[in-house]
């Protein structure tokens, strides 16, 4: 019940896991997640199996070695756990080291549990798989690509969806890999906030994307996404709101913080925060403390890669989707949060980032009409 998935781009090994985690309902409790809040707007009190947590997917054992899971929390748990006290005595692990380690579990964890991951040797770096029920194909732009879970198809088909990577401004293989990666999650998570859909096959409620960075392998943070609505009048001109809703990703160590708001515009064209929360999500091998939780840095809204998910509704009926994924190491992008009021956060958007939203909206509709 969930996705993980292991692909490269431009020869960047990308390892890609949501946070979802099911099992049965517990009528006192229900989980908030950060796209659309409770989750009984999507599974009602009384559906029985429902998701119940969040946890992340992807686990870094060492510099040299790092896995995403699907299956049993339980099962992900005593694995995950003996493998990091392995790895932190083994500093690279080659194919055979791999295989004896997972063997051991087959017998008593082979149905459970399914392991996609990233190894470097110390000559190479390897994606491998473990357990049953994987997807596994060659693809052009995406090398081997290993899919697993309730997820893997739709996976797949965002992956066809993008197949063809746009040009990147970028100054170098692995910030154009994980920006390309980044259309992926913001469209997946954009797609969650509007329909919910892939939330009914218990997959969603974040992701996680994990490349090798300066030599080890790192998860990739200070990103924040963007949901917006737009709608063409009947001049043919374009209204474009607010967004409706920022979450905000950053690590503290090894614990993922999400920090999401929902905004409502006031006359005066403010925003006001509401629903402003802060997600806290666990790697599989331990729990939050006390300690962590006092000292959270609630960080700001701008970050480093701001990813725009715009849904636009023509005036014909048709609607078009956009994914906007900006990068700046200074954080100075053509939008700016401004937040010296906890109760008020304004938001500055650039007029030329709205025109080249809409210049790429005429540009497809030619495209669409040259077909």
């Amino acid at each position: 019940m969930t996705v993980i998935s292991s692909f490269s781009i431009n020869n960047c090994p990308i390892l890609l896991g949501d946070l979802l985690v099911s099992g049965d309902e517990n009528l006192q409790l229900s989980l908030s997640i950060p796209t659309i809040g409770e989750i009984t707007k999507v599974f009602p009190k009384g559906s029985g199996f429902v998701p119940t947590g969040l946890t992340q997917k992807i686990a870094i054992m060492n510099d040299n070695l790092a896995l995403a899971w699907a299956g049993s929390r339980i099962s992900a748990k005593i694995i995950i756990g003996n493998l990091l006290k392995e790895a932190q005595k083994k500093s690279n692990w080659n194919f055979d080291d791999l295989s004896y380690f997972f063997a051991d579990y087959d017998k008593e964890y082979g149905d459970d549990i399914n392991f996609i991951g990233y190894s470097n040797d110390g000559e190479r770096i390897f994606s491998f798989g473990y357990g049953t029920n994987q997807i596994k194909y060659n693809s052009e732009n995406y090398g081997l690509v290993r899919l697993c879970g309730s997820g893997a198809i739709n996976l797949r088909s965002s992956l066809n969806h993008f197949d063809n990577l746009s040009a990147s401004r970028t100054t170098n293989p692995l910030e154009s890999a994980v920006a390309n990666t980044l259309v992926i999650t913001t469209y997946m998570t954009g797609k969650e906030r509007i329909t919910c859909r892939n939330l009914s096959e218990y997959y969603g409620g974040g992701f996680e994307i994990l490349s090798f960075v300066r030599r080890k392998f790192k998860k990739i943070d200070d990103i924040t996404y963007l949901v917006w609505i737009g709608r063409q009048l009947r001049d043919l001109s374009w209204e474009l709101s607010p967004p409706e809703i920022c979450i905000k990703y950053y690590y503290l160590d090894d614990m993922l913080l999400i920090k999401r708001a929902e905004f409502k515009t006031q006359k005066r064209g403010t925003l006001t925060c509401d629903n402003e929360a802060v997600h806290i999500v666990t790697p599989i091998y331990r729990n939050a403390n006390d300690v962590v939780l006092e000292n959270i840095n609630l960080s700001s809204f701008n970050s480093i890669f701001l990813c725009s998910f715009i849904i636009l509704y023509c005036i014909d009926g048709s609607i078009e989707i956009l994914n906007r994924i900006n990068y700046s190491g200074d954080r100075s992008h053509l939008i700016k949060f401004i937040d010296n009021n906890k109760d008020i956060l304004q938001i500055d958007i650039n007029s030329n980032y709205i025109k080249s939203i809409f210049d790429s909206v005429m540009a497809t509709n030619k495209m669409q009409q040259r077909k």
